[in-house]
């Protein structure tokens, strides 16, 4: 073949390319904007079901899956479910699962084991091997319901305990974030904040408006590890300025610094202004960590009874209940 032939191709095959990405771009966000066009839609037919527009919610359905065949909030809410890979209508389901011999299986042998820890286990064990996952888990969940400190169960479902409480493989690799992002935090302002400490001890009133401006002029809710640590118990006046800096802050994290202050405070004032500050937080951004440290009160409890050798014993439990454990001593 002769150069300029070669040459033509070349060029032809840059050409073509050249309009083939663009083409795949331009298909990409043509789907991008149907996917978004029919989650509005869904959106839309909800807000329609709320007001009683049955048809219209139907109608909205229907045309969100004509933009896009596959999205899964509207089919889930036109009344279909999600099986072995496909949709499919929920009055279908029941014949479509009386075809599946291994939940035939199941539902035989479901009977057989009895609604104990250890009926719950096996059943679990039953399922496990036999690849069907979501009944195992629904199973090993029932034996939790029972004994929450199940360690073999805890274990099946990919639970580790750390520092005495389960959590997931995913809960453990948030607190590992959070806690590196902990560390950065108060390396970087901890020695900020020990020079206002400093100068808000100091005797001289310039000094100490300066470390009151310099406090009072933080905005970055990185800096509240190392204000907490470092100038909320050192005393009643800088620890009632921490909550003023708080309160300018928007962020989750300052909720919850501000929940902790109104909780732990070593000075009644601090505790009072923290509360009052909380009222106007959304309750969503620091109830759910109030409600991850409550515990119970502690609870006693004596006995006194005869060994098989004759000898009187006396036994004093000291325990309570927090959210995710019962603690025993």
């Amino acid at each position: 073949m002769k150069r300029p032939v070669l040459r033509a191709l070349a060029f032809c095959t840059l050409v073509m390319g050249a309009g083939w990405l663009p083409a795949t771009a331009v298909l990409a966000a043509t789907k991008a904007e149907k996917t978004r066009r029919a989650t509005e839609m869904v959106a839309e037919a909800l807000e329609q079901e709320i007001l009683g527009e049955d048809s219209r919610r139907t109608e909205l359905l229907n045309s969100a899956l004509d933009q896009a065949p596959n999205h899964a909030a509207a089919f889930w809410h036109s009344g279909f479910v999600w099986l072995y890979g496909q949709w499919l209508k929920y009055c279908e389901v029941p014949a479509f699962v009386a075809k599946d011999r291994r939940l035939a299986a199941y539902r035989q042998a479901r009977e057989k084991y009895p609604q104990t820890v250890e009926g719950r286990m096996e059943l679990a064990k039953w399922c496990g091997r036999r690849k069907l996952f979501e009944q195992q888990r629904a199973h090993l969940s029932e034996v939790l319901q029972i004994d929450p400190d199940h360690t073999e169960a805890r274990r099946l479902l990919h639970y580790r305990r750390v520092g005495g409480v389960w959590l997931t493989e995913e809960e453990i690799s948030r607190a590992e974030v959070r806690a590196k992002q902990a560390v950065a935090a108060l390396r970087q302002w901890k020695p900020r904040l020990l020079k206002i400490h400093n100068d808000l001890a100091d005797h001289s009133r310039r000094r100490r408006e300066i470390g009151t401006d310099r406090l009072l002029s933080i905005d970055d809710p990185a800096a509240i590890i190392a204000m907490e640590a470092v100038l909320s118990t050192s005393n009643e006046k800088t620890a009632l300025l921490v909550i003023e800096v708080l309160e300018k802050m928007a962020d989750q994290e300052a909720s919850v610094a501000l929940a902790r202050q109104a909780l732990f405070s070593g000075w009644e004032s601090v505790r009072v202004a923290a509360a009052e500050k909380l009222k106007s937080r959304d309750l969503h951004s620091y109830v759910p960590e109030l409600l991850s440290v409550m515990v119970a009160p502690v609870q006693s409890r004596a006995q006194l009874y005869a060994t098989p050798s004759g000898r009187l014993t006396y036994r004093h439990a000291f325990y309570r209940e927090g959210q995710d454990q019962r603690a025993v001593a």
